[in-house]
């Protein structure tokens, strides 16, 4: 991958995918599991229809799957979103982000 000088110093885009990729969002599974260990921790146990929290990489696997439902955060609710862009619009600085939203 070709990056430009400045930036070759600083985190490349693989690395942030790998730390994006952690981050822990809820789920409702669509099966049930055992609490299962990983490299990165251990994850579970699922149980339909109880929200869960599991990284990123494990949701997506078991979304493509069918096997769970993403929760979408409440930072990307409509009203929620609304909001920061009123705010942007009459103020002369941006809104601010809610943690965990990058």
């Amino acid at each position: 991958m070709s990056l430009p000088q400045s930036l070759r110093s600083s985190v490349t885009p693989p690395e942030l995918e790998l730390v994006a990729s952690q981050q822990l969002i809820e789920i409702i599974p669509l099966i049930a599991m055992e609490k299962t260990a990983f490299i990165s921790g251990a994850f579970g146990p699922l149980q339909p229809p109880r929200k869960t929290k599991i990284p990123l990489w494990m949701a997506i696997n078991l979304k493509l799957k069918k096997k769970c439902h993403i929760v979408a955060p409440e930072w990307l609710a409509v009203e929620f979103l609304q909001s920061c862009l009123d705010e942007e619009l009459n103020q002369p600085g941006f809104s601010m982000l809610p943690v965990g939203s990058i």
